[in-house]
Parts: structure tokens; C-alpha cells; sequence
């Protein structure tokens, strides 16, 4: 019995460590809008200005695209305004968003569920600096929720780091 313990223990470890250094391996896929060259790519270009205040909602027009290190799920933009990054995600209905680990200083959480299954809208507004490392998580209800289970999903998860020793910050939502 031990050694069945010790084996179901081990099995996810390893299928965990295979698909990190995958996920580490491969290179990072752009969205459409990285190809034609249109939006502010994070890593390779990152935020210039620090410790500026959060933009107010007025400001967010001006806002560039930002380019993820991978596409962002379906109904989702990405906008950077000096070193603020704002994920908007709508087409849902949304549950609960969300910091799950690292530093929730700055990070601005926004819901609004909608009445109908395509009218949710989530929006997530963080700071990029270095040295920064959260992640960040977003429900959804399931579909037979709308008959009263109340039973949420994972609708998807934001990765934000920014290590010392890289030039910009890596953000996927995925």
C-alpha cells in the first residue's frame, strides 16, 4: 500500500516537471497581430516609466495593444499605458477573478457577471515591474449553472513575472 502511495505521488511530479520544461522548451507562439507588427510586444520591448499611479478609466482609450508571449483566450485584449497592463475579457459568464499568488499590491480586479451567458465582462489591471511575480485566476460559471447549480470553472489563468536578469516582463493568459 506504501509503495501505490508513494507511486500516485509520484506520477504527477513527473508528468508536472515533463510539461514545465515543455512549456519552458517551446518557443513562444505570437498572436496575429505580433506577425503584422502591430501592438507593444512586453518581453522584448517592456515599460519604460516606474511607480507612475494607476491610469484612470479616461486614459485607457489612448492605450496601446499589448502582445503576450502567447494569444490571449478567445473574447480577450490586452492594452499597456505607460507600465500598466490592462487584460479585458467579455463573450462569458464570469464568476470570480482573482490574485492566487505573489503580490497583489496595485493589481485592480473588476466583474461584472452579465445576465445572459454572453454578456460577462472581467477586466484585470496590473503593474509591470521587475521583479514582480503573481498569477492570477478567472472563473466562470459552467453551463448548468444557469439553472441554479452554481457550479464555476476555470476560464483561464494570467502568469505576470518580470525576473531581475530579463529584459521585460513575460505575461501569458492562457
Amino acid at each position: 500500500m506504501k509503495r501505490t502511495t508513494a507511486l500516485s505521488l509520484l506520477v504527477p511530479l513527473v508528468a508536472a516537471a515533463l510539461w514545465s520544461r515543455r512549456a519552458l522548451s517551446d518557443p513562444p507562439s505570437r498572436s496575429a497581430s505580433a506577425v503584422s507588427g502591430a501592438g507593444h510586444v512586453l518581453a522584448s520591448d517592456p515599460p519604460a516609466e516606474r511607480g507612475t499611479p494607476m491610469p484612470a478609466r479616461t486614459e485607457w482609450s489612448g492605450a496601446s495593444p499589448a502582445i503576450l508571449e502567447r494569444p490571449l483566450p478567445h473574447g480577450c485584449e490586452a492594452k499597456l499605458l505607460r507600465e500598466w497592463l490592462r487584460l479585458r475579457c467579455s463573450g462569458r459568464r464570469f464568476a470570480s477573478v482573482g490574485v492566487v499568488s505573489g503580490d497583489a499590491h496595485g493589481v485592480a480586479l473588476w466583474l461584472a457577471p452579465g445576465k445572459d451567458p454572453e454578456g460577462g465582462l472581467a477586466e484585470l489591471i496590473l503593474p509591470l515591474r521587475p521583479g514582480d511575480r503573481r498569477i492570477l485566476q478567472v472563473t466562470e460559471l459552467a453551463s448548468d449553472a444557469l439553472h441554479g447549480s452554481g457550479e464555476q470553472r476555470l476560464s483561464f489563468i494570467v502568469s505576470e513575472q518580470w525576473p531581475t536578469r530579463e529584459a521585460g516582463p513575460i505575461v501569458t493568459a492562457r
